[in-house]
């Protein structure tokens, strides 16, 4: 029984773990029934936890009051990441992949790091210093998702790249 508890424990701390970081929350709930799907088949890869920072509001439509409104996100973005994380963006300006290579990419990353976060901004977007701490921003396409439905779409992609790493039937 010992043993096993040490195989599990040495399992749990190699295992991959992903921090997904979204501003704002899922309100539909056909999106959260996906969104729990997925995290659940997800379980068997990676350790992952979401962290769903309240989005700041601007008080009036004003490029000022956006920008303070983005640090404020910004401000609770960065008390989520870990020191050590390898942060990546997710920007409609950032680096487009095919599935085979997403999964190559995480499959690099998870060589240098066992911790990934991932940040998904509000529908203003994200404060520049939250891009400029990113290792690498990433892009599903140049057309423009809702927020809520892109967490959906970046956790069916990570389990599509995972089984993809493992040789699963799923990704076809």
């Amino acid at each position: 029984m010992g043993d096993i508890h040490y195989v599990n424990i040495l399992y749990d701390y190699l295992m991959l773990k992903i921090k997904l970081i979204a501003v704002g929350s899922i309100k539909e709930n056909y999106l959260k029934l996906g969104i729990q799907e997925f995290e659940k088949r997800l379980e068997r890869f990676v350790q992952l936890t979401t962290i769903e920072i309240p989005e700041s509001v601007p008080k009036q439509d004003h490029p000022d009051a956006l920008k303070k409104a983005l640090e404020m996100d910004a401000k609770f973005i960065k008390e989520a990441i870990q020191n050590q994380a390898y942060v990546v963006v997710l920007d409609i300006q950032g680096k487009t992949f095919s599935s085979p290579a997403l999964a190559k990419q995480i499959d690099l990353i998870q060589q240098k790091s066992s911790q990934l976060v991932f940040v998904i901004g509000s529908s203003n977007g994200l404060d520049d210093s939250i891009r400029n701490l990113a290792k690498e921003k990433w892009s599903f396409s140049p057309l423009t998702f809702p927020h809520q439905l892109f967490r959906l779409m970046l956790l069916e992609q990570l389990y599509r790249s995972m089984t993809i790493l493992e040789g699963h039937p799923y990704h076809k």
